[in-house]
């Protein structure tokens, strides 16, 4: 099912160009509230809050896009805070480093560059099949929670691969 991506409005663009890269360059589903008209409307009535748990419930992955204008946030933490709870599958696209980052989001893997996003993409095209299995369907909490463990683990893997092999060139 769809990769939800959750930013700060003041983010928007590049959470659009995420958006548009999953989308159209790697065939991946999104949800972005920007494309959202039921979310507009939404915000306007102060049903937001439904229209989000709606569309989290609805994704199997959520990417958060955290930058310097994250901080202050009050809508990042909570899809955040709710994609775990669920569970789904967790990871961070960010531009900063080390204790910029709250120690939250340390627990999941941490892209970084437009090549890990690629990675983030292949491994998500790789087992979709079976992450819509357990993520969506009726199955037992603790069994989500292993599967959302196992696959932030195969990215990590990945990622650190990523990084090994830019290092040796």
């Amino acid at each position: 099912m769809p990769v939800f991506i959750s930013h700060r409005t003041q983010d928007d663009e590049r959470a659009r160009k995420i958006y548009l890269y999953l989308c159209y360059d790697q065939d991946i589903e999104c949800y972005i509230d920007d494309f959202d008209e039921v979310a507009g409307i939404a915000q306007k009535t102060n049903r937001i809050t439904d229209r989000i748990l709606e569309r989290l419930e609805y994704c199997t992955h959520l990417l958060a896009l955290v930058t310097e204008n994250t901080e202050g946030s009050w809508w990042v933490p909570f899809e955040i805070g709710v994609a775990r709870r669920a569970p789904r599958v967790i990871s961070t696209f960010t531009n900063l480093y080390g204790s910029d980052l709250p120690e939250y989001l340390r627990e999941w893997p941490i892209l970084r560059r437009d090549d890990e996003l690629a990675a983030y993409a292949r491994l998500y095209r790789r087992y979709k099949t079976h992450t819509n299995q357990l993520l969506q369907e009726d199955i037992r909490l603790p069994d989500r929670r292993a599967f959302a463990d196992q696959a932030h683990s195969r990215l990590q893997t990945r990622l650190t691969e990523l990084k090994a092999s830019r290092a040796s060139l």
